[in-house]
């Protein structure tokens, strides 16, 4: 069973891994992030050293306007534009560590701290309170785990129950684990029945390839949740953000084949063209590297863009990076 924590608050208010570990301190709080996650783009599993054992949580940031977010819930954060969700299961350090870091968020960004399970808001300050009272608990050593040999072949279906869905994304919860897929979910009804088939699993836990059976039809996913069938593909920019490869990202710009750099650098000049496409464009853009090294200058154009041009940006720095470096005749 998974535990979720959610802080709503202005995107513009969300700090920095480091600002997060120096609020930690500030709070006589032992735990210690890491420091090269980035809050706005990563999701999944941040690991922390709790009082010095291994602790983290899963991390999933969204829009408010995107997440599924029910109506009584929605008219008390009507200010807050970014929900911060914190996902934990069973491991008692591993929730102190997410009771922590949502106690000391909600504290330091003056944002509207949930407990999902119980439905219940709790102020910054009483936030803290509970985060502190969490933390006052020894961590609890690490359980032995047996030997096995890796990899393994495993085909077992594991029957998992939907926990969480969003415009683009499932959280499925089994006995053996939980599974984050980023998908189009319109394309699932709900209620459906879901059951995970695994096919090869390596060292950690990590698995080639799984099959999630929906009602009788199969999509097929990577472990980092990356769908593989092209008609279950969000078309939502946020999912590049979180995945960060080329291939999603062509796929998601535009459904049913790769886009070209040319392409994208007419597409991101158009100020007629919904903005979140835009941005996935740029974002695109910065990971063809040397393939978009010739539309710099439509990215330069964009550097003063209130709302682009990080983005732009970025992704003029990512193809400098990827580009081979010259050497001067007199070097030669």
């Amino acid at each position: 069973m998974s535990v979720t924590h959610s802080v709503f608050l202005l995107r513009k208010r969300l700090p920095t891994a480091a600002q997060l570990n120096a609020a930690l301190k500030e709070a006589s709080i032992d735990l210690q992030l890491d420091s090269e996650w980035n809050t706005g783009r990563d999701s999944g599993f941040w690991p922390a050293k709790f009082q010095g054992c291994d602790a983290g949580f899963e991390w999933l940031v969204e829009s408010t306007a995107d997440a599924d977010i029910e109506k009584h819930v929605r008219s008390r954060v009507a200010k807050s534009d970014l929900l911060v969700s914190l996902v934990t299961r069973s491991d008692p350090n591993q929730l102190a560590s997410a009771v922590a870091v949502w106690g000391v968020l909600a504290s330091i960004t003056d944002g509207m701290a949930y407990a999902d399970e119980s439905g219940d808001f709790f102020e910054p300050g009483h936030a803290l309170e509970l985060a502190h009272e969490q933390v006052a608990e020894p961590p609890q050593p690490k359980q032995s785990e047996p030997q096995i040999t890796y990899p393994r072949e495993i085909h077992e279906p594991l029957a998992v129950t939907e926990t969480r869905r969003t415009s683009h994304s499932l959280s499925l919860e089994g006995l053996h684990g939980h599974y984050l897929v980023f998908l189009e979910t319109r394309a699932i009804p709900s209620p459906a029945a879901f059951v995970v088939s695994r096919q090869l699993e390596h060292r950690k836990g990590e698995l080639s390839v799984l099959e999630l059976e929906v009602n009788r039809r199969f999509i097929r996913f990577t472990p980092n949740g990356r769908v593989l069938d092209p008609e279950y593909l969000p078309d939502y920019s946020a999912l590049v953000l979180k995945l960060g490869d080329t291939e999603s990202v062509g796929m998601a710009f535009r459904k049913g084949g790769e886009a070209s750099a040319p392409v994208l650098a007419t597409f991101i000049r158009n100020d007629a063209a919904d903005v979140a496409r835009r941005r996935l464009a740029i974002v695109t853009l910065g990971l063809m590297g040397v393939e978009a090294t010739r539309q710099i200058d439509a990215l330069r154009s964009l550097e003063g863009h209130p709302v682009l041009g990080g983005e732009a940006v970025q992704a003029i720095k990512r193809i400098e990076a990827a580009a081979p470096k010259r050497t001067s005749p007199a070097n030669r």
